[in-house]
């Protein structure tokens, strides 16, 4: 037992009349009744039984060995979410051993200082009772308890994750309010800080609770769009396929539309605008319609008389035509004339 514990003396019968007569005894000296003791060293009491239908007395000995209650106690904690804390009794005895729970939240529950992890995110705080047992040869005699409050991680947004740079521009990095420090990477302690170069950005805020945590995004370079819409020559009844570049950003036509592919089908000059985050790009497209060829008629006779009528075999109809060839053959296959000239005939 622990010291100071009261403890009744007790025993088992097997068998017997189930009339007895009972004494406790301690060096001799029988006990009076109630036989509850509280003793501060080892001692070994003896039990007589006397049974009077048998007449009969047994005796036993119940052996007490008291163990001191060692002064250890634990003190209430603050932790930030994710950090390690060492949890530290006031004493740290030799022969006792320790134990400690809830064990799922520490590294090893069955020494004297385990290593406490929790990870929250908020909101608010957590609050977690931990306890402590502190035992010699398995019988516990000392008990406490303490409280660990868990803070939440601080939680700074640098505009998002990916930043933007623009030519001959600059950026200002903003960690967001609400912290009592911060720390740029080779920066300016300042909640902003205006940069111009491309690349990795790091800062750490410090909250009210004394709790850290880094946050980074990567800023990148980027130019107004430049792009070149090719200019189109169609002809009459055709429809022209004009396509922007939309991975450069938002597209708007002069036609009021958004979509990157706009079909046109007349004579017209647009302007194109594409927007990214450093502003707009524009071009202008222009679709032109040509004259197509058209119908006409291959003469099946001519009169080569010499009287002026009829008398050269052409094609008329085909001044709007760019290529030309015309080839005559004889029956048997046998070439006997080609012009690549408008109005040169045989």
């Amino acid at each position: 037992i622990c010291i100071g514990q009261v403890v009744p003396l007790a025993f088992d019968t097997v068998g017997g009349s189930g009339f007895f007569n009972i004494d406790w005894s301690l060096n001799g000296n029988v006990l009076s009744p109630p036989y509850v003791v509280q003793t501060p060293v080892n001692r070994d009491y003896v039990v007589s039984i006397y049974d009077e239908c048998l007449d009969t007395t047994l005796t036993d000995t119940l052996s007490i060995k008291v163990f001191p209650r060692p002064n250890v106690s634990i003190e209430d904690y603050e932790v930030c979410s994710d950090e390690s804390l060492l949890l530290t009794p006031s004493q740290l005895l030799n022969d006792f051993n320790y134990t400690w729970n809830p064990d799922s939240l520490l590294d090893d529950f069955q020494i004297p200082t385990p290593s406490f992890n929790y990870g929250h995110d908020g909101p608010g705080n957590q609050t977690i009772t931990i306890r402590l047992g502190v035992d010699s040869a398995g019988v516990t005699c000392r008990r406490d308890s303490a409280t660990i409050t868990v803070f939440p991680r601080p939680n700074p947004n640098l505009n998002g994750d990916t930043l933007v740079i623009c030519e001959n521009g600059d950026l200002t990095l903003d960690a967001g309010g609400g912290f009592v420090a911060y720390q740029w990477e080779n920066g300016p302690a300042s909640q902003t800080w205006t940069v111009t170069e491309p690349g990795w950005y790091r800062v750490e805020v410090t909250d009210d609770n004394n709790c850290t945590v880094w946050d980074s995004a990567f800023a990148v370079a980027k130019n107004i769009p430049v792009f070149d819409v090719e200019d189109q020559e169609i002809c009459v009844g055709d429809t022209a396929i004009l396509v922007a570049p939309d991975s450069l950003g938002n597209v708007l036509w002069g036609t009021g539309s958004t979509a990157n592919i706009l079909p046109i089908s007349s004579d017209t000059s647009l302007t194109l605008s594409i927007t990214n985050e450093c502003g707009p790009g524009f071009d202008t497209v222009t679709v032109s319609l040509i004259d197509g060829i058209p119908p006409f008629d291959m003469p099946n006779v001519f009169t080569p008389n010499g009287d002026g009528i009829n008398d050269t075999y052409f094609i008329a109809q085909l001044a709007n035509a760019e290529n030309f060839t015309l080839s005559i053959y004889n029956r048997w296959g046998t070439l006997m004339f080609s012009t690549s000239t408008l109005l040169n005939g045989w």
